[in-house]
């Protein structure tokens, strides 16, 4: 971490290349100067001083920590080589007290995608409209939004910022302005800066493009040996051929039986293992008009369009996937 002593004030910075927090505190300077330091190990022993002021020194690379009991060392780094703060012109500026922006986040967090799923799941969406501003986080199985009317952005748009980045704000007192960049976003109180750089929200969509009573039928077949109250499919998706398989089913009679079978189609995109719920997606294709049906993914956990050729812009329906185990 970055520590300057600088115009009676200490601030400190810290940083994982992603989020970096910058914080202040009145101090009495006796010399202004900035060094880095490592920061574990830092908080470990500041963690563990009694309550009382200390005297922080830096001399020949190295840090001295002074208290009433005796003092420490640690070694200190160029600060030329500490990343560089991230500077960015701001498109969206408002403000709000910090109790409705915890208690927002608070009420939506929940609904993110934690460790698994697709990256983006992973973040909280912020959508600025003329009527206002929507956050959401969705994990795929549920979503979650609250709308804010009173906060007018200055230009219409949409951007994704990491959820546990929301851990980090919660330490903001008071006011809290937000600053929205072309790639960044900066969360400001009165003693706490956080900036941190926006998730991508694109991904690669896959499109799968098959004779749609060609599907029917094998998923016909295949739904015999599913069990009965899941009906689960696995499509193993992979160019020029689509894969169809169930899984064993083992049922109280004991061992059912397992299908499976290779459909021609036409597949772009990488490898993929998705599950279906073989009776729901059969339901939608028996609604399909058009001779080849196009189902296009991003991710095994999200959802699916499903559309007839030739009437894309007409009708979609979508299908959530079934978790493989």
């Amino acid at each position: 971490m970055l520590i300057e002593a600088k115009g009676g004030e200490l601030t400190i910075s810290a940083s994982d290349l992603e989020t970096v927090i910058i914080t202040r505190e009145p101090v009495d300077v006796i010399k202004e100067g900035v060094t880095a330091i490592k920061a574990k190990e830092f908080f470990q022993l500041l963690r563990e001083l009694p309550d009382e002021d200390v005297t922080l020194s830096v001399e020949d690379n190295t840090a001295k920590l002074t208290f009433s009991q005796g003092e420490y060392r640690i070694r200190t780094y160029d600060p030329d080589e500490y990343p560089e703060i991230p500077k960015f012109e701001p498109k969206n500026v408002f403000s709000l007290p910090t109790s409705i922006l915890h208690d927002s986040i608070g009420r939506i967090a929940f609904a993110a995608a934690k460790k698994e799923g697709d990256p983006i799941l992973r973040g909280i969406l912020l959508d600025f409209s003329t009527q206002g501003l929507n956050m959401v986080a969705v994990d795929g199985y549920r979503l979650a939004m609250i709308h804010k009317k009173d906060i007018k952005p200055e230009i219409p748009g949409a951007v994704l910022v990491a959820a546990k980045t929301w851990e980090y704000v919660e330490d903001i007192e008071n006011s809290c302005e937000i600053k929205v960049g072309e790639n960044n976003i900066e969360f400001v109180g009165e003693k706490v800066r956080i900036i941190t750089r926006l998730m991508d929200a694109t991904s690669n969509e896959y499109v799968l493009n098959i004779q749609t009573d060609y599907l029917i039928k094998a998923l016909r077949r295949v739904n015999i040996f599913t069990d009965v109250v899941a009906h689960v499919v696995k499509f193993r998706l992979q160019p020029d051929k689509l894969v169809i398989t169930d899984k064993l089913v083992i049922t109280s009679m004991g061992e059912v039986g397992e299908a499976h079978e290779e459909l021609i189609a036409r597949y772009e995109g990488e490898p993929m293992d998705i599950g279906f719920n073989a009776q729901l997606l059969m339901e939608i294709l028996n609604h399909i008009d058009t001779d080849n049906t196009i189902m296009k993914f991003k991710s095994p956990q999200t959802g699916v369009l499903i559309l007839p050729e030739g009437k894309e812009e007409e009708i979609l329906y979508l299908l959530m996937p079934t978790r493989l185990v």
